[in-house]
Order: C-alpha cells, then structure tokens, then sequence
C-alpha cells in the first residue's frame, strides 16, 4: 500500500471509531441508507466519506489477511487484537466499528467485491468475538456458513477452527476435537462434520449447501455431504417467500434420516439417498424449436438487465424514470443489492423495508446509483453475465425453464417418482432417492417392529431376494432399526415411518405417498403389525385392554388398507393381481376356542374382527380385481412368542419356514379362489 496510504487508512479508520462511540453516545437513530445529510454533517461522517482516506481502508480491506480461516480463530480468542502493518497500528475493535459505521451506510458499495466482502468478515469475526468473550454459543453450522469463503491450504482447516472456537465455548453442546482429525481424507473429515450436525440438530437444513449444479465437480466422494473447500459464489441459493404448504413441501425437520454402510450412506424416511437436487421443473424443447426458445429467453433475460441499466448506471444523466412492472426489482438489482451485500438472513426483511421507503422517497433510480457509489467493477460483471447468457442461448442441447429456482416441482414434476421435497431456511431443495423401476413387483411389508427379531425381519429379507422385488417395511423408529436397515444394502428395501397407529390416518396416507412416488403401486401388502396377549379372561382384563387391540390388530389394518387401496388398483390397472394378506392366528377362529390352551379374549376377539374385516375386503373388493385372505402363520419362535408358546404347551416353528410356507399360499392365489383363512403349511382353518 506504501506508508502514506497505509497512515491515512488507520487515521481514518480511528477517526471513524471515535464517530461510531459519538453516535452510540447520543443514543440517535440513523439510517442504515444515508438520506439523513443533517445527522451525517453533525458527525462528520459526509466529509470524512469524501477524503481520500476512505479509499485507502477499502485498498487495505483487499489484503488476503481477511480470507485466511486461522486469522478468525487468532482474532477470536485472542484477548486484545491488533491489526498491525508497517509501523501503523490499530485495535481490532477500533477496526471493526469503523467498518461497522461503514457498512451500516451502505459505503462499502463503492469497494470492489473483494473490498466488500472483507468488510463483511470483519463484520461477521467481530459478532463472533463478542459472543465467545461473553461465553454464548453459536451453532457450527452458522459459522460454517458465514466463513466458507475463507482460505486454508488444508481444507479442513476450515472445519477444524471452527470447532476450536465453538469447542472451546461450549463443552456440552460441541464435539469433542477427537472426533476431527487429521488421519482421514477431506471427504471423510466433512462427511464427519456433516453427519454430527444432521444429528445434533435432527434438521436436513445443512443439505442445502450441496453444490447441485450439473458443471460443477466435486472432490467430495459422497453426493450428500457438502463441499466446504467451494465458495459460496459456485452455489449460491435465494431465499423463497412461497410456503411450503403450496408445494406440498415438508419442513427439514420432519424428515427421519439415519446412516449406514459404515456411516457412508444416508437415508431419508428409510430411502438412500441419491442426490441433492435444485427443486425447479425441467420442461424439455422439442428439436426443431430449443434453439429459437432458448435464445428468446436469454433475450428476454437480457432485455430486463438493460433497462434497469438504462434507468440507473448512468450517473450523471438525469432520466426521468418510468415505472415498469420489472423496474428496479429485476434480477440485476436483487442481485447487485441483496446478493453481493450477503446480509443475515434475519436481515433481509428489514432491508428490503428500508430500501422500499427509500426508493419510494426517491423515485429517481439514478440517484440510488450516485448516492451508493457502484463500483465499476460489480456492472462489469453483471454485464459479462448477461452476455454469457444470451450466447448460451444457442448452444443448449436440451434447453429447459427452471419455473423459479426456490419454486417446487410441478404436478408432472411430482409424478415423476423418487423425489421428496424439504423446505430449507434458504429456500427448497428436492431430495432424489433410489426409485422402482418399470416391471418390478412392490411388496410392502407392514410391521416391521423392534427388535425385528421376529416375522418382520425374515419377510423383508427372503422378499428382497426375489428378483425384481421393490420392499416396503414400516417402522415406528426407522433409525434405531439397524438390523432391519442392514437389508437396504441393495437398494430395493425401503423404511417408512408410522408412528401412530392408528390415531392418525395421515401417516397411513403419507406412507401411501411414499411408496407412490418411488413405486406407483403395490402388488402385495402384508398386514402383520399387531400385539399379542395371553391369560387374560373377559372378567380380569380391563376396558382400555379391549380398545387397545382393537386400534392395533383392527383399525391400523383397516387405515393401512384404505390408503394403499389405490395403489393396489394401480396394480390392477397394470395386469397384475393385488393381494391384501393379513397376518391373523388360529385364536381368531370361533370354532377353536375350547381346542386352544391359554385364555386370550382380548387378542382373540381382535384377530376375529380382523377376519371378519378380510371377508369384507375379498367380497367388495373381488370385482376391482383384489385378492385378500388371512393366514396363521403357526406359533413362531420369535423373541416375543417363544417364551410364552414354552408356558402354555404349544410347539413352535422357526421364522424362516414359516414365512416360505406362506409366501407360497400367497404366490398362487387367485381372484377366483375361496376366502379362507389359510395356514402356513398350505391348509386351512375353520373359520
């Protein structure tokens, strides 16, 4: 910088501190846009914003100093800072408010982007300083966010300090720094960062930062772990002021996510994931039409740049500006003020309201222009932008319109399949996982219950061994189902969540969703959740015995049935043969009561309403082509039953047979053929 230019930036960056503590004194309220010309004269801020001072702090702030991610961790902990160059020196904080009154006056805007961004940092280090002094904690992932443009020659270094810093706060709420280390690769050291915030703050907001763009290329080795060594400017993401509601978009933290393969895959509502992808509808040019679309679109792009430049760029002309529905709110504008400026976004609301009164105190947007002092720089770029669009006009092979980039997919979008939606703070995001293919048979396995030690385990695992079989299993708590979730190893076994069964009939419908959007239809729907009690007599067991295995073994069937009955028509549409099987047992029938050892009158009386459901089901459903039978699938050693089948003298079977024996008798039923209520072995039982 040489000596004079480096004087005069740290007197005027002394100066300006001695101003910011002059108007946080007075206790007067200033705008953050400077129209207030009395307040500025009173404290000297709109001669000193003149001298050439001010251009010497904006050449200081283009040092590589504020891009290093070590200077933040040294700033931060430190006691009492200095920024030192040459024989000038200032205290941090004394920096740091200048650049504060600065940005607060929107004088920044005339430094070049680097220039801008730096004030920024200082801006961010500052907050971050005061917040560690104070002994608050701030969550990693802001941090993360806020200095990911920041530089290391390691690029872990970037997750590394920020922990230190954050760690250091905080004991309780942070991980200890052995879990990041330097052994591992950089994919392994963010995958790492990455799964301890999905799990500390059980949201998928951090997905968002997934680079999802098609040109770009990661050296991250997992699809869903963001790449943290990329600027922010390679992914940039607006924020939406759609609700979610209107896309059907659930909140990122509803979703169930839990890992496997060694914590290398990651799945949502129990299916891996694929990708992260823009949320936005691809429409497809037909050939003879892409080229002429795509460069009227660039056209059309172009023409809105160029009127906001016409209306504001020229400085010294004074035009008379016309309202236009684009006016000063186009894409150029949003990005020149909203963009460059990376405001909080707690901010952005606030800004937005300042910059409506002001522009409409205004109307003038040339004024806008010289009060703010655009730096060449930022309209050569957008400049440059918008050229590179118009030439991509002509050489798109598959031109498409994204319909918004934060606006969900469209109902065609929606058909497609594989896709589920989360709304980010940022905005949206689609989340792709593994879809059914054209031909395969869809199981879905109700029931799946902890410790899936029993018949739900050996269904999912003999079904997802059939050929062409896609698996649905439901689990009341899809992340702690390891062992269930170790046989989604081929991509054909999906989890779905149902917690409350059956208060609620929306689970239900949500897993129908599910398994439409992967699917589009079942083939096979086995009904097996239930509960199971014995020795209990009519005159011991109390009511609320009653109700219970009635909502279990009945109307969680009957909710299951109704909302995957479409689905199961949609197998029928296609040729196939939709079966509803429900797991019921041999206490269900009424002529075996005095056979069978062991008072049941509640599970019983359950299990014959659960036949009696089943008949229906084959009766009304027999002319739309569903098949629905109930079975004994006999006494199984399963955790549950064997000790208790061991008490009453009743023999009992392994899972394995026992689920063979059954998907046979389901394999070769028919529309055509009687309902009764089968057994596993191949016979069947009064009813």
């Amino acid at each position: 910088m040489g000596d004079d230019k480096t004087k005069l930036a740290f007197e005027f960056v002394s100066r300006l501190a001695s101003i910011s503590t002059d108007l946080k004194a007075s206790g007067v309220t200033y705008s953050r846009i400077p129209n207030n010309w009395p307040l500025l004269e009173r404290f000297g801020l709109k001669t000193a914003l003149s001298e050439r001072s001010f251009t010497a702090v904006m050449t200081l702030l283009e040092h590589d100093w504020f891009e290093r991610i070590w200077i933040v961790q040294e700033v931060v902990v430190s006691n009492l800072p200095r920024v030192i160059q040459g024989n000038q020196e200032v205290l941090w904080g004394d920096f740091a408010a200048a650049l504060i009154v600065l940005h607060d006056l929107r004088a920044t805007t005339s430094a070049s982007v680097r220039g801008v961004r730096s004030s920024r940092v200082v801006n961010w280090i500052e907050d971050l300083r005061q917040l560690f002094h104070q002994g608050k904690f701030t969550e990693l992932k802001r941090l993360t966010q806020l200095f990911r443009d920041s530089k290391s020659t390691d690029p872990r270094d970037k997750i590394y300090a920020l922990v230190g810093i954050a760690g250091t706060v905080s004991k309780t709420n942070q991980p200890s720094l052995s879990l990041f280390s330097y052994e591992g690769s950089v994919s392994d050291a963010f995958r790492l960062w990455t799964i301890y915030t999905l799990q500390t703050e059980k949201s998928l907001e951090i997905l968002s930062a997934v680079n999802t763009s098609k040109s770009y290329r990661s050296t991250i080795t997992y699809s869903w772990v963001p790449d943290w060594d990329a600027a922010n400017d390679e992914h940039v993401r607006h924020p939406t002021i759609w609700p979610s509601e209107k896309f059907h978009a659930s909140n990122s933290s509803d979703a169930d996510i839990y890992f496997r393969d060694e914590e290398k895959v990651l799945a949502v509502t129990g299916h891996p994931l694929e990708r992260i992808e823009e949320v936005g509808c691809e429409m497809y040019i037909p050939d003879y039409s892409r080229s002429y679309v795509g460069f009227l679109s660039r056209v059309s792009y172009l023409q809105q740049v160029l009127r906001s430049w016409e209306a504001t760029a020229r400085l010294r002309t004074h035009r008379r500006y016309r309202d236009t529905s684009e006016s000063i709110w186009d894409v150029y504008w949003q990005t020149l003020l909203f963009g460059v400026h990376g405001f909080r976004h707690e901010e952005i609301e606030q800004v937005r309201g300042e910059f409506n009164d002001f522009f409409a105190a205004y109307r003038e947007p040339w004024i806008l222009a010289e009060l703010l002092g655009l730096h060449w720089s930022k309209h050569l770029l957008a400049f440059y932008t918008a050229i590179l669009l118009l030439l991509r006009g002509f050489q798109d092979l598959f031109v498409k319109f994204e319909f918004g980039r934060s606006l969900a997919f469209s109902s065609r979008c929606k058909d497609m399949g594989g896709r589920r939606m989360v709304r980010m703070e940022s905005g949206y995001i689609g989340l792709a996982v593994q879809a059914a293919q054209t031909g395969d048979y869809v199981y879905l396995f109700k029931g799946a219950r902890m410790p899936f030690l029993g018949l739900g385990y050996e269904f999912v695992r003999q079904l997802r061994d059939r050929p062409g079989a896609v698996v649905f299993a439901t689990s009341r708590d899809p992340a702690q189902a390891t062992r269930l979730s170790s046989l989604t190893d081929k991509g054909n076994v999906h989890i779905v969540k149902i917690t409350k069964q059956p208060e609620s009939i929306d689970e239900a419908l949500a897993a129908a969703e599910t398994v439409r959007k992967l699917a589009g239809k079942v083939d096979v729907v086995i009904a097996n959740a239930g509960i199971i009690g014995h020795e209990t007599s009519i005159a011991d067991a109390p009511m609320d015995m009653y109700q219970q295995f009635l909502d279990v073994n009945l109307l969680n069937n009957i909710a299951i049935f109704k909302a995957l009955r479409p689905l199961m028509l949609e197998s029928a549409r296609q040729g196939g043969t939709p079966k509803f099987v429900a797991i019921s047992t041999q206490y269900g029938s009424l002529n075996m009561v005095e056979d069978l050892p062991g008072q049941s009158s509640a599970y019983a009386i359950s299990k014959a309403a659960l036949n009696m459901f089943i008949r229906h089901v084959a009766y009304e459903e027999k002319k739309n082509g569903i098949v629905a039978f109930p079975i004994h699938p006999g006494v199984v050693a399963t955790e549950t039953v064997a000790e208790l089948a061991r008490r009453i003298g009743l023999a009992t079977i392994e899972p394995e047979e026992s689920i063979q024996g059954m998907m046979k008798i389901v394999d070769g039923m028919t529309v055509e053929d009687e309902v009764r209520l089968w057994k596993y072995d191949g016979t069947h039982l009064p009813w």
